[in-house]
């Protein structure tokens, strides 16, 4: 019974260490980007676009805002919440740099247009 009580507990705190190790790690930078599709009236018109970025897990200091390989922002030390107003004409990759110039976190804003082609309610060639 001791044995069997002994080899229990020894278990027990070697799954304690491999969960307590687990949450050390440090959690994987990442982030949400609001809105990330800009509408205009035609294509190749500008898009004005102020953009709502939430950050999460290791954000190293001194990391930058890049809109294609144009900087847009620096921080010391990043804010978890950042808002930046951005103008592009096409689809544009947005990017967030540490000071080495290592990309961390990268996405792409998109542009649409408004369809101006109205589309059929019903057939051309309808019975009735």
């Amino acid at each position: 019974m001791r044995v069997y009580v002994k080899q229990k507990g020894l278990w027990l705190i070697i799954l304690l260490i491999l969960g307590w190790s687990q949450t050390i790690q440090a959690e994987q930078a990442g982030w949400r980007i609001k809105p990330n599709i800009c509408v205009v009236e035609q294509m190749g018109d500008p898009c004005e676009l102020k953009l709502n970025i939430s950050l999460w897990g290791e954000i190293p200091d001194h990391s930058c805002l890049f809109l294609q390989d144009a900087m847009v922002e620096c921080w010391a030390m990043p804010d978890k919440n950042i808002s930046v107003t951005l103008e592009f004409r096409e689809a544009t990759v947005i990017s967030m740099r540490d000071s080495d110039d290592r990309t961390l976190l990268q996405e792409t804003l998109e542009v649409k247009s408004l369809s101006r082609i109205r589309q059929r309610v019903r057939t051309p060639w309808s019975v009735f």
